[in-house]
């Protein structure tokens, strides 16, 4: 722990508020009250709004393409710093700004050359939005007066494993080095603006944590330091009860567990990459989702386990699902068909959302996104049918998907309440998520926003 106070709190600006000077000058605005308010704070930025898939289609780009993406790239980054600086800060600065984007020129150049981009080419790549943004959020601190320096997310000791991309942080070594670069700097006065999304590898090779991996920084950083709370400012005031344009009476949530949180964010909502709130379930730090717009609005809190919570808070409709029922009582009582079929899935590059198996083994239901599921049944039928393993192949591209999360689920009289709203409707599959916080009813797309409808007025509304 430092040497001083450990009142840390981990701030992160997502790229949806982050497009403007005024944006960055918010931001700044908000850190600074906070360091009036006796808080030390970490800073974890995003790229900007829109810059991660242009740095992504550069990698895919042919040579006249990139040079044009580079130069919007460039031309926003030095728009918004000039919006964001008087004169004498922004020469300054602006060298700092070009130095980064010369490299990522000499890089892009470099791949042209080579004729190729490898996974960790494109993860050194793309890592170059977030490294712009917490170069101008710094550069902007320091013009209001706040003493800071920008780190890369490797720089302040994030440690991950090679897999680019989708790198994994490597804990014990992630939690001692954190504390090793950023304590020195709080205790200095100074306050740290990280890169989310970026980590570094052993061998000191940049890694990226996933898309919407800046979330999963800030969560591991203020775990690390132990840190009161992570902040994450969003543009909307907390995480909803349901999609506010599908359903207009979603009111904000006022807290979630841990649990809950895991389950919304693995089911997309948010955009919160799905290891989000992993780092802080035997943490004592607390998640806080607010609105960069309104940040003493209404929020979410994110602590603590279901234990003693009996609520039911949130529900999200997925229509982007398609069903694959492998039948046939040749799979009865052999031994290795569900690996055989999540094999293929693999080799398929087809991510099996949800499996099912009645105890007859006379069926596997494979839930998919609907992209998938001819492409997962074509290949069971070729490799599987042929060999007499299975007998028959179904696909159901019309299913969508009713998620209810709350650790309430858990709960016989709360599933008793969900189950009599479903009575009489065609059930694909009924499945129930990490510890009973959440339960997924596959049904038709239109049936489907029905019972939503129902859940979300008389469960999730009504208490």
């Amino acid at each position: 722990m430092g040497g001083k106070s450990n009142k840390v709190l981990v701030v992160k600006f997502g790229g949806s508020v982050l497009s403007s000077p005024e944006d960055y000058l918010r931001a700044s605005d908000i850190v600074r009250d906070l360091l009036g308010e006796g808080w030390r704070v970490v800073v974890v930025v995003s790229a900007m709004k829109g810059v991660t898939d242009t740095l992504l289609e550069i990698t895919y780009s042919p040579r006249e393409s990139a040079g044009e993406l580079l130069g919007r790239i460039a031309e926003m980054h030095r728009k918004v710093l000039a919006g964001s600086l008087d004169t004498p800060y922004f020469e300054k600065y602006y060298l700092d700004l070009s130095k980064l984007l010369n490299e990522l020129a000499k890089t892009v150049w470099a791949i042209e050359v080579l004729g190729e981009v490898t996974p960790r080419i494109r993860d050194f790549i793309v890592s170059f939005g977030e490294k712009l943004s917490a170069l101008i959020m710094s550069s902007v601190l320091e013009y209001r007066g706040v003493k800071s320096r920008w780190l890369t997310g490797g720089d302040a000791g994030i440690v991950t494993d090679e897999s680019y991309g989708e790198a994994k942080p490597l804990m014990p070594e992630t939690i001692y080095r954190v504390r090793d670069s950023l304590y020195p700097l709080l205790d200095s006065g100074i306050t740290p603006v990280v890169t989310g999304f970026i980590g570094r590898s052993m061998r000191g090779n940049t890694t990226t944590l996933g898309r919407g991996g800046s979330d999963y920084s800030a969560a591991l950083i203020a775990s690390a330091l132990e840190a009161v709370e992570v902040r994450f400012y969003t543009n909307v005031e907390g995480v909803l009860s349901a999609n506010p344009s599908i359903f207009p009476e979603a009111s904000t949530i006022k807290k979630l567990a841990i649990e809950e949180a895991m389950e919304l964010s693995y089911l997309g909502a948010k955009r919160f990459h799905p290891r989000t709130f992993e780092p802080l379930k035997n943490s004592a730090s607390i998640a806080r989702i607010l609105s960069f717009y309104n940040p003493h609005g209404p929020n979410t809190v994110v602590h603590g386990t279901c234990d003693g919570d009996n609520g039911v808070k949130a529900i999200i409709v997925d229509d982007d699902i398609a069903i694959v029922n492998v039948e046939g009582p040749t799979m009865v009582g052999r031994i290795g068909t569900a690996a055989e079929v999540m094999s293929l899935a693999w080799k398929a590059g087809v991510n099996i959302r949800a499996i099912s198996q009645p105890i007859s083994e006379t069926v596997i239901t494979l839930v998919l996104s609907r992209s998938d599921g001819d492409k997962l049944a074509s290949m069971v039928e070729e490799e599987l049918k042929p060999r007499g393993i299975v007998e028959n192949v179904e696909v159901l591209n019309d299913a969508a998907a009713v998620a209810v999360v709350g650790c309430g689920l858990s709960k016989p009289e709360v599933q008793g309440r969900i189950l009599d709203i479903v009575k009489g409707v065609e059930v694909y599959g009924l499945l129930r998520g990490l510890r009973g916080s959440s339960m997924t009813i596959i049904t038709k797309p239109d049936t489907a926003l029905e019972v939503a409808r129902r859940i979300h007025q008389e469960v999730v509304m009504g208490g």
